[in-house]
């Protein structure tokens, strides 16, 4: 089984040649068997266990995802997470054949285990440069805490008016004080994850707004916007617009980026600077709430509402990588919430999102899986409520910025 795996011939003929594009009976039939398996060949339930992801995975890509999940349920009985950690077992067939070598005795749930924590590990942000050593105590306006994004508390439920947030890009990248998720394969499984885990504590009105970039190529050029569009939608959101982001001058990429064949169209690479904010909403976009006063001024509903937005980048003053800039944030928030909504991010970061949203006067929820980003962000949240004076000039800077 080791040497199927490592090699990968008859599992990758299976794959393309036989699962890929079948129609969902053949499919059915080919997941049919290797459950019987799991149910009668203890000895072989993780090799079943494997090719019922594989399955599985083929189905996936020809249903929506609330489609699959039914289609799941009603043929296997199996519930929609033992449906992604079958699929996330084929998705790291190779890790599993590592883990085979060490231990022949393996068992699916181990396995399962095995790889959950590994991308756990993957999706953890290192520690920064300027670690705290407290965490400062906020306000109960402001819960900041540890928390993986595809598995939130469930007091959260149905409490959310607005999400800002950026994803991580399943490019595998790794800076000081940042981890990506390690491949785009496990991308596509945790951001259905962390897309319904968000639609459940959004409140029936719910917005979010969504930023990833138009394109990246580390891994194979993918376009990863138009995926959180999939994903978004296949959780049951409903889509609202589009905001392009172009970064600083027009979306122009520095000269040292690379361009592939230089003064020839024989590989040339080109190179996208722009990123995309997605703005999609759980129930109807009109939020029923007229005549409430709003923070957001004339001139900049005015400038706001035209979906080109020229913001230039940002750093984090103490050095946390993959931030982006308190203008994107202010902006958002002001067009899509009132005053005293609670604002969310569950890949908080820095803390950006939480700090505007504490400078607007709204309640926000959210945090990161990495305690590290924890303590980063509940101090600069803090820094905010110190005193109402600091407060107003803290708001006074943001408002005034550039």
């Amino acid at each position: 089984m080791i040497a199927a795996l490592r090699e990968d011939t008859t599992y990758a003929e299976i794959e393309d040649d036989e699962l890929e594009g079948k129609d969902l009976d053949a499919i059915e039939r080919y997941v049919r068997l290797h459950q019987m398996a799991v149910q009668t060949h203890a000895l072989r339930s993780l090799e079943a266990a494997l090719k019922i992801g594989q399955g599985l995975s083929a189905a996936r890509k020809q249903l929506k995802h609330g489609e699959f999940r039914s289609w799941c349920e009603d043929r296997f009985q199996y519930k929609d997470r033992h449906c992604r950690n079958l699929m996330a077992l084929w998705a790291n067939r190779q890790r599993v054949a590592d883990l085979l070598e060490s231990d022949p005795d393996l068992s699916l749930r181990g396995a399962l285990a095995a790889i959950n924590d590994k991308l756990k590990e993957g999706r953890a942000l290192a520690p920064g440069r300027t670690p705290l050593e407290v965490a400062p105590t906020l306000p109960w306006e402001l819960d900041i805490r540890e928390l993986d994004a595809a598995d939130l508390p469930t007091e959260w439920d149905g409490s959310v008016d607005l999400v800002v947030t950026s994803w991580p890009y399943g490019v595998g990248e790794k800076r000081e004080g940042y981890v990506d998720v390690p491949s785009f394969a496990e991308w596509q499984l945790l951001a259905s994850e962390w897309a319904e885990a968000l639609v459940r504590v959004l409140k029936p009105h719910g917005r979010v707004a969504l930023v990833l970039p138009v394109s990246v190529r580390k891994g194979g050029p993918r376009p990863l916007a138009a995926w959180g569009n999939v994903v978004l939608n296949g959780a049951g959101l409903k889509y609202e617009t589009t905001i392009e982001w172009p970064k600083g001058q027009g979306g122009q990429t520095a000269n040292s980026v690379p361009r592939g064949s230089v003064d020839s169209p024989n590989a040339l690479t080109i190179a996208t600077g722009a990123e995309q904010i997605l703005v999609y909403h759980r129930g109807d976009w009109n939020l029923g709430r007229p005549g409430e006063p709003s923070d957001l001024e004339h001139e900049d509903w005015l400038a706001w509402t035209n979906g080109m937005w020229t913001i230039s980048g940002a750093t984090d003053p103490l050095g946390y990588p993959c931030v982006f800039p308190e203008e994107l944030a202010l902006r958002l928030i002001k067009l899509l919430s009132f005053p005293g909504d609670t604002v969310a991010d569950f890949h908080l970061g820095s803390g950006t999102t939480a700090k505007v949203a504490a400078l607007l006067g709204r309640r926000f929820k959210g945090g990161d899986i990495n305690p590290e980003a924890v303590k980063r962000a509940r101090a600069r949240a803090s820094q905010v409520l110190v005193t109402p004076a600091g407060a107003k000039q803290a708001r006074a800077d943001l408002v005034a910025a550039p």
